[in-house]
């Protein structure tokens, strides 16, 4: 019995630690969400309210790589990264200090309307994004359907989320609920008693995953054998088929291989005979090629140098994430703030260029703060990250082919941080 007892008892502790954890990489998802859903609101709002403004021109760049779904959203930490090196340090700071706060809290023993106050509240109760919440309004409209939809998220993982009204009329019902609660402690004092009975159903179980476990280990067993011999009985066919050849089972008909042999030596011959008129073939031809060419050097006046192929450079901005760059986006102009890549145009009808890394200061500070914006969809980069790099040099050019309306990257091109 003691045995069975410590058997339960680890079951439950390690169903314990499983649970802590999912309810920490919920939460942890829960708070990603908010801080996406929040900054990309206040970017939005922004550029709508300064139109020509550089932030606007930033958040053009950005705004298909906040992807804001919930379980599934980018840390809040990498949000906030793009966000500064793309004009928005305010917000990046506010929410990178507000969520920081939020991921260190121990959600272990809340309850789901807890986790839920503690996420909101800690958003829009804020002095760092007090002032933020204040002044666009799009913002502040974000906490009821954040709301609902962080309580339906987590209620998968820390229960069913009590609402308001539950909260209100807990007091009414604490009595009643008291008595219940002595009841079922009597009941299962009485339950206690019967020393079999608490682990009877536990054990069935165990013993019928047993038996079960045992038959399907018997059944792939013997499918296992079946399949081994079969193997075997395919392997020894060669073996068997080399031995009837091999053996006097059959007669060997020695005037057939006599007749072969003559025939193998004529069919020789002939080969050898086309193969010497074939070489005379080609020393005829080669010697009039060589007259061919004599008459024509003589005849022919100074050759022209070939026109040189006209050398078109084009220039484009951040690639897509599926390595591809919008043909409207690659100009002929390189601009100062925003191209990264140059293109040198590499056929007659401008659909195949290679394309290499624009190496100016502005775009290395970028490139080395966000690489996976900038450099991994297009580039495959030769040594470890070096955000202090002073040059970003292009080993290998890479190639890229038009198609409609985007330039798709054929070859990646091969880059090193120096």
């Amino acid at each position: 019995m003691p045995i069975k007892v410590k058997l339960v008892a680890l079951l439950i502790l390690i169903s314990g630690f499983a649970h802590a954890a999912d309810k920490k990489d919920a939460f942890i998802k829960a708070i990603d969400y908010c801080n996406c859903r929040i900054a990309n609101t206040y970017c939005k709002q922004y550029a709508e309210m300064k139109p020509d403004s550089k932030e606007k021109k930033s958040y053009d760049l950005i705004k298909n790589s906040f992807n804001c779904a919930i379980g599934s959203t980018k840390p809040f930490n990498d949000v906030c990264s793009m966000l500064s090196i793309n004009k928005f340090e305010t917000i990046s700071k506010s929410c990178l200090t507000v969520f920081t706060k939020l991921s260190q809290t121990d959600v272990e023993h809340l309850a789901g309307n807890e986790v839920v106050a503690q996420i909101i509240d800690g958003i829009y109760n804020s002095a760092e994004l007090k002032s933020i919440i204040s002044q666009y309004s799009e913002v502040a409209s974000l906490k009821v359907p954040l709301t609902k939809e962080i309580t339906d998220y987590l209620s998968q993982s820390f229960g069913a989320v009590e609402g308001s009204l539950a909260n209100d009329a807990n007091n009414y019902v604490q009595q009643p609920e008291t008595e219940l609660q002595k009841e079922a402690k009597r009941l299962e004092s009485l339950i206690a008693e019967n020393k079999t009975s608490p682990f009877a159903i536990n054990w069935l179980s165990i013993i019928l995953m047993a038996v079960f476990s045992a038959v399907v280990f018997f059944i792939l067993k013997n499918k296992l054998e079946v399949l081994k011999k079969r193997s075997d009985s395919h392997r020894n066919e060669p073996d068997s088929i080399d031995t009837k050849i091999s053996g006097n089972n059959f007669p060997q008909p020695t005037f057939q291989n006599s007749n072969f042999n003559d025939f193998k030596k004529s069919v020789e011959r002939n080969i050898s005979d086309l193969n010497s008129a074939i070489t005379s073939l080609q020393s005829d031809v080669a010697r009039l090629n060589m007259k061919l060419q004599g008459n024509f050097e003589t005849s022919q006046p100074t050759p022209q140098v070939e026109k040189q192929q006209r050398i078109e450079t084009l220039y484009a901005p951040i690639p897509n994430k599926d390595g591809s760059f919008t043909a409207t986006n690659v100009t002929s102009i390189e601009n100062q703030s925003s191209s990264f890549f140059k293109f040198t145009i590499t056929d007659n009808l401008s659909q195949k260029a290679t394309f290499e890394f624009l190496n100016v200061e502005r775009a290395i500070k970028d490139a080395t703060s966000s690489p996976e914006l900038i450099l991994n969809p297009v580039c495959r980069i030769k040594n470890a990250l070096n955000q202090n790099a002073k040059r970003i040099r292009t080993v290998t050019p890479g190639v890229v082919v038009k198609h409609n309306d985007k330039w798709i990257v054929e070859k990646p091109a091969e880059i090193e941080y120096e």
